[in-house]
């Protein structure tokens, strides 16, 4: 085999390298989720640059304890962690046996609407950070009590494993579907 034959097949497969992840992030479905874990990533990096101002300036924490707005979030992403996947599994593992009883056929609808059994952990990780972020921002715009602000913080911790989790396995399922690989994508 020449060494033009070799660089020339050498960078069809850098090409295909690169632009099979390109066309995977272009999907509409993976698009949506990564547009979701974006805004929702933005907003921790908000949450997470200003909890000890807010704490310090309207709870009047001491410098010393204004930290503790963090082990809300803490406790919420640890509890996230352990269960996230198994009920994402387990859900996932229901839906499929559901779609199966009530299609005639059986596999040729299940395979092709598999990955859409994670979509419910997804969404429902995605409406818990809205509902923590929203009790987070109301508690403290009308100066509630501490610990209202801290279970909002609570919410939006547990929320943020049951997004990921959700979303790495649609992405999963969606890249092995439609890529021409042998191997998985993802």
């Amino acid at each position: 085999m020449s060494h033009r034959r070799r660089l020339h097949i050498g960078l069809l497969k850098s090409w295909a390298a690169i632009t099979t992840p390109v066309k995977i992030v272009l999907l509409p479905s993976i698009a949506l989720f990564i547009l979701d874990v974006a805004v929702l990533s933005g907003w921790f990096n908000v949450l997470i640059s200003s909890l000890g101002t807010v704490y310090q300036e309207i709870y009047h924490f001491p410098a010393r304890t204004a930290g503790f707005g963090y082990i809300a979030i803490c406790i919420g992403s640890i509890l996230s962690l352990i269960f996230a996947r198994t009920l994402t599994k387990k859900l996932a593992n229901y839906l499929m046996k559901r779609m199966q009883d009530t299609s005639e056929e059986g596999s040729s609808q299940t395979t092709d609407l598999c990955h859409r059994n994670y979509l419910p952990m997804f969404l429902a990780g995605t409406v818990l950070a809205a509902i923590g972020w929203a009790l987070y921002g109301w508690a403290c715009q009308k100066h509630v009590h501490w610990v209202l602000s801290m279970v909002g913080l609570f919410l939006y911790g547990l929320s943020g494993s049951a997004i990921r989790v959700g979303f790495t396995q649609t992405a999963r399922k969606i890249a092995n579907r439609n890529c021409s690989f042998q191997r998985p994508c993802l």
